[in-house]
């Protein structure tokens, strides 16, 4: 028998929306319609569908989204003010595979890549965004990626500088070695009240292209429906290692 739980509406909506197969085993239920989809995948209940159609089968649009956070004991009225991101960020970015909302707990995962760039013991770092709302959000932080579906953490690395730095690949060198992975939970200002798991790929790259003072580079990823329009960039000394850091420092 399939169990999904009074917790679990989100496999029962998708069941409701997707073309069941056969039943032929023992299947368990999931924490989230991701998990739930990759088990009964792995069945042969259903045949695979694209993850957009999965999120949108068990929260139609953000105001279904909002709805059942409310439920969950998730306050979002101070959502999209200050560094706070709306509930629109939030659901758009799970239908683009950007990150996954479980539900038992309540969580958002996100896997990220940070790409360290060093000149003379001094870090890369974004110290402020401009958004095409007229508004700017201070940060502190290397280059930073959440990962798309299909991505590794290098080719996450590759569009990080292409699209915030404006490097051409023939501008850059990715140390591919220097890969290692952190992972963590905060509540990250973005969403204010939302635990957040984060997995982070730290990976270092060069380049010999880049001011050594500060400065501003224009979003590529704006035109396709970034809110960021501009990075500002600067040279800080920071720790070797992020560690220690609170991670809404780099988090997203």
């Amino acid at each position: 028998m399939v169990n999904f739980g009074a917790k679990r509406p989100f496999c029962q909506s998708y069941f409701r929306a997707s073309p069941i197969l056969t039943y032929n085993g023992g299947v368990t239920n999931g924490t989230n319609p991701l998990r739930c989809h990759a088990v009964l995948v792995q069945h042969g209940m259903i045949m695979m569908v694209d993850k957009q159609d999965l999120v949108k089968a068990a929260w139609p649009n953000a105001q279904r989204l909002a709805a059942w956070l409310d439920t969950q004991g998730i306050d979002t009225d101070g959502w999209g003010q200050g560094k706070a991101k709306t509930v629109a960020d939030l659901w758009l970015e799970m239908v683009q595979g950007e990150s996954v909302l479980e539900t038992d707990p309540v969580r958002r995962r996100v896997e990220v890549v940070r790409v360290l760039i060093w000149q003379n013991g001094r870090l890369l770092l974004e110290i402020e965004q401009l958004l095409d709302n007229g508004r700017s959000r201070h940060r502190y932080r290397p280059p930073s990626e959440k990962l798309k579906p299909g991505e590794n953490p290098l080719m996450a690395a590759r569009r990080c500088l292409r699209e915030e730095l404006g490097l051409a690949d023939s501008q850059f060198t990715i140390h591919a070695g220097s890969h290692r992975r952190h992972e963590t939970a905060e509540f990250s200002p973005s969403y204010p009240g939302l635990l957040t798991s984060y997995l982070f790929h730290d990976i270092e790259a060069v380049s010999d292209t880049l001011p050594n003072h500060a400065f501003w580079r224009d979003n590529a990823a704006h035109a396709q429906g970034d809110p960021v329009q501009r990075h500002l960039w600067d040279w800080r000394p920071v720790p070797q290692s992020f560690d220690t850091l609170p991670v809404d420092t780099f988090g997203s």
